[in-house]
C-alpha cells in the first residue's frame, strides 16, 4: 500500500531525488534520515553550483526530502523560514548567474487557440489531424494534459443533443478522493448557429478512427506509428510547430507549452462569465475551490472575444 500511494511517475521521480540527497548526505558525513534545515540549505547551495537546476523545479527536490520524513513521523526538514529564505537566495543567484528572469508560461488566447481550430479543420494528413485534435480537445475540456492524453477511443461517445459525452477512467487524485468514483463529462455542442468548427474536428478524429477499425482501447491522440502513450511535451511540440505553420509566436516574456491550453481554456471560460468556482469544476480541482484556477489558470486582464464564445460559449448555463 505505501509503495503504491503514489503514482507511477510521482513515485519515480520521488526515488530519484531522495537518492541523490541521500548520496549527498553520505558523501558530507551527515545524516539523510532524520535530516536538518542547515542540511538542506547546505544541498541547495550544491544544486545551484551544478547549474541546471532553476528556482521553479526546486520543489521537485525538497518534497521528497519532506515525505520521506513523513512517512516515518519524523518533522519535515525542508520547509520554515530559513528554507524560505535559502530558496530566495538560490533565485537571486541563478537570475544574476543567466542575466535575466525566465520566460512565463501564459495560457494561450483563444483567438490563437481558433487559428488552431480552423488548421485541425482543414488539415488533410491524419497523423497530424491526431496532434491537432488533441491541442484543441486540451483547450475545450482544460483538463490535465494527461487525462486527456490518456484517453482510448471506447471512452468518448456521442450525446443525443450532438455533443460528446467523455470518460475518464483514472486521474490525478482520485484515490484520495472522499469517495471513489470514475469521472465523467459532456462537451455539449455550441450554442451559435456557424459550424461548431472545434466539436467538428474532435467527431473527424473519431470518424478516421472508427473508418480505420480502431479497437476501444486505442488511444485517442496517439499520432499513427506511436510505441507509447504522448506526454506533455510532445503537446508542447506539437504546439510549436502549429505555432510555425501560422507564422505565431508568443509576445515577449512569455512561452507557451502544453499547460497554455489548458490556461487558455480556464481562461475562455471565465470570459465566457462562468464564476471562478465553475471553472475550478471543470479543472477538476478538489472542491471546486477557485484559488488555485485564479493563482495559476485564468488571465484576469485576457480581453474579451468572439472566439472565447465559440470555444467555450457552449458551457455556459
Amino acid at each position: 500500500m505505501l509503495t503504491n500511494a503514489l503514482a507511477d511517475s510521482t513515485a519515480a521521480g520521488y526515488h530519484r531525488h531522495w537518492r541523490r540527497f541521500s548520496a549527498y548526505c553520505a558523501t558530507q558525513g551527515c545524516s539523510a534520515l532524520p535530516s536538518a534545515p542547515a542540511t538542506v540549505v547546505c544541498y541547495l547551495g550544491t544544486l545551484h553550483r551544478g547549474g541546471r537546476i532553476s528556482p521553479a523545479s526546486l520543489q521537485n527536490y525538497l518534497s521528497p526530502i519532506n515525505t520521506r520524513h513523513v512517512d516515518v513521523g519524523l518533522p519535515r526538514p525542508a520547509v520554515g523560514r530559513l528554507i524560505h529564505s535559502a530558496r530566495d537566495g538560490f533565485a537571486l543567484l541563478h537570475v544574476r548567474s543567466v542575466g535575466a528572469l525566465p520566460l512565463a508560461r501564459r495560457p494561450l488566447s483563444a483567438p490563437v487557440m481558433w487559428r488552431i481550430v480552423e488548421l485541425a479543420y482543414g488539415e488533410p494528413d491524419f497523423g497530424w489531424r491526431v496532434r491537432w485534435a488533441a491541442l484543441v480537445a486540451g483547450f475545450l475540456v482544460a483538463r490535465r494534459m494527461a487525462e486527456v492524453l490518456g484517453l482510448e477511443r471506447g471512452d468518448v461517445t456521442f450525446t443525443a443533443a450532438g455533443g460528446l459525452h467523455v470518460h475518464v477512467r483514472l486521474y490525478k487524485g482520485a484515490e484520495r478522493r472522499t469517495r471513489l468514483s470514475r469521472l465523467d463529462f459532456n462537451v455539449p455542442p455550441s450554442l451559435d448557429a456557424l459550424p461548431d468548427l472545434p466539436l467538428l474536428v474532435l467527431r473527424r478524429l473519431l470518424a478516421d478512427l472508427d473508418a480505420r477499425r480502431a479497437p476501444p482501447s486505442r488511444l485517442l491522440f496517439a499520432p499513427p506509428g506511436a510505441t507509447r502513450t504522448p506526454t506533455a511535451d510532445d503537446v508542447t511540440a506539437w504546439l510549436l510547430a502549429e505555432l510555425r505553420r501560422l507564422d505565431l509566436s508568443p509576445p515577449p516574456g512569455v512561452k507557451w507549452c502544453s499547460y497554455s491550453t489548458r490556461g487558455g481554456g480556464a481562461t475562455a471560460l471565465h470570459l465566457c462569465s462562468l464564476s471562478p468556482p465553475a471553472v475550478a469544476q471543470m479543472l477538476g480541482h478538489n472542491g471546486n475551490d477557485p484559488r488555485t484556477a485564479l493563482a495559476h489558470y485564468i488571465d484576469l486582464l485576457a480581453p474579451r472575444s468572439t472566439e472565447a464564445w465559440r470555444l467555450c460559449g457552449r458551457y455556459v448555463p
